[in-house]
């Protein structure tokens, strides 16, 4: 088995919708966790890990689930922060969280990042 980036299509486009991601399993099998996805930037969780971030810089927005630490399971996805509903122009690239539990998100072609 390979995991391959997605191939760029003509002009450079990332095609949408051909990505996923995976857990691996404590007998180190693979299985999907969340699909269908175009383009992973930012990956982070809570320090309990009973919450798990996540920027699919193609949707144009940051997402979060709930997360079983134990089995990595992704559940209850909700939508944290909408860039083409908060007037955002630049590309969500990556995030970390600070000790308070505060997201910061990168902005590509921004120069610049925020806080959520």
């Amino acid at each position: 088995m390979s995991f391959d980036a997605p191939q760029k299509q003509p002009g450079g486009e990332i095609p949408r919708n051909e990505a996923a991601l995976y857990t691996l399993g404590k007998r180190r099998s693979l299985s999907v966790a969340h699909s269908p996805l175009s383009l992973s930037n930012g990956l982070d969780w809570t320090e309990d890990g009973k919450t798990f971030y996540y920027i699919d810089s193609k949707a144009d927005k940051v997402v979060a689930f709930d997360c079983d630490p134990e089995t990595g399971k992704l559940s209850n996805e909700r939508t944290v922060f909408d860039k083409k509903n908060n007037g955002v122009e630049a590309i969500l690239d990556g995030m970390a969280l600070d000790r308070r539990g505060n997201l910061w998100v990168a902005l590509f072609h921004g120069s610049r990042y925020g806080q959520l």
